[in-house]
């Protein structure tokens, strides 16, 4: 998404629902002109709508018996309403323009039932595979020992346009062996790099690490306690003067020593324990962007300059944290409000994380 999700206050449903309780007069569709199902509905006004055709759908006794089995129907007056607010309501979430009454019901009409089934496969497949992870979390608390990974309880399901051996449309495939040099697959959420620390600025290693081969998008960068770059709404742009800087330069993060930094990304919830090894001597034909991702460097790659935590030579095994950083997370996700009451966070980054 362009932006991120806007959730909807919970205040917008409670005076819905005290609305609804009362005369009902600020609901759309009971608008006395008849201009209701042409505008465009804001919040509070397709919050009034969702609440109020729930109220009708449970006070009469044939809908009642319904819920949770009522098919759609977009002649239904009622059920056609529903939908309109639910989907209004999900378009002002995630910035997608909102459709009127009348736009939704044309949409609506002109779904093709192929696809909506086809979403309804996969969906189904998805419920699957989320209950088996959570029949093993069961069984293994049950059974006092250790979950089996995914690998060994679920499988990534395919739905094939074309039918594939045997005349078989959904195929199953064993998922892939866990990456240790992947930030995301690894348990503690960590990723080494070798880069000269001291000829590196901060504004290319945002661009060609984080950015380019680490996917991050909007990155927030903490060193020790000092927040020394970040993007997004509200961003604090005077830190941009620190992307002219070199890593050297930066809080806690030194030739001799290396250094490290916690990224968070707020568009995808995520995050990642950067760990900086200086290495200066490159071979420009195997490494012509004079850089490493990984845990180890490979053999044969000469390490007599490559210094890490401690300051001694680092031999690629991993093992060393950077010395003098406050890692601010375990684990590579968190959620805002966790990420809010990190310590050493600044104040503005715990409201812009709220």
């Amino acid at each position: 998404a362009e932006k991120p999700p806007k959730p909807i206050e919970r205040a917008i449903f409670t005076d819905a629902a005290r609305d609804v309780a009362a005369d009902g007069s600020s609901i759309p569709s009971r608008s006395q002109t008849g201009g209701w199902r042409q505008a465009v509905w804001t919040r509070a006004e397709a919050a009034r709508e969702l609440t109020a055709c729930v109220a009708e759908i449970w006070s009469d006794p044939k809908t009642a018996e319904m819920v949770g089995a009522m098919q759609f129907d977009k002649d239904d007056r009622i059920c056609m309403r529903f939908v309109a607010a639910a989907s209004a309501l999900r378009s002002h979430v995630f910035s997608i323009p909102v459709q009127s009454f009348h736009d939704a019901k044309g949409i609506a009409g002109n779904i093709i039932p192929a696809i909506a089934t086809t979403n309804a496969i996969v969906a189904g497949l998805q419920v699957l595979e989320a209950l088996k992870i959570m029949k093993e979390k069961v069984a293994a608390r049950n059974g006092n020992r250790k979950p089996r990974s995914l690998r060994e309880t679920n499988r990534y399901v395919w739905v094939n346009r074309s039918p594939a051996s045997g005349n078989k449309y959904i195929v199953p495939s064993i998922l892939e062996e866990r990456d240790h040099d992947c930030y995301v697959c690894s348990p503690d959420g960590r990723q080494s790099v070798y880069i000269d620390i001291g000829a590196t600025t901060l504004g290319d290693f945002v661009e060609r690490i984080l950015k380019a081969r680490l996917g991050i998008i909007e990155p927030n960068i903490m060193m020790v306690d000092s927040l020394v770059y970040e993007e997004g709404d509200g961003c604090d742009t005077s830190l941009r003067k620190n992307l002219e800087k070199t890593l050297a330069e930066l809080p806690g993060c030194t030739v001799a020593n290396g250094g490290g930094m916690t990224v968070s990304d707020y568009r995808q919830d995520l995050d990642v324990r950067v760990l900086l090894f200086h290495k200066a001597d490159w071979d420009e034909e195997a490494y012509p962007d004079r850089f490493f991702v990984g845990e180890t460097l490979p053999e044969g790659t000469p390490t007599a300059t490559t210094t890490g935590a401690n300051g001694k030579s680092h031999e690629g095994d991993g093992e060393e944290e950077a010395g003098g950083v406050e890692v601010l997370a375990e684990g590579r996700k968190r959620s805002r409000e966790e990420a809010g009451s990190s310590n050493g966070a600044s104040d503005r980054v715990a409201k812009r994380k709220a």
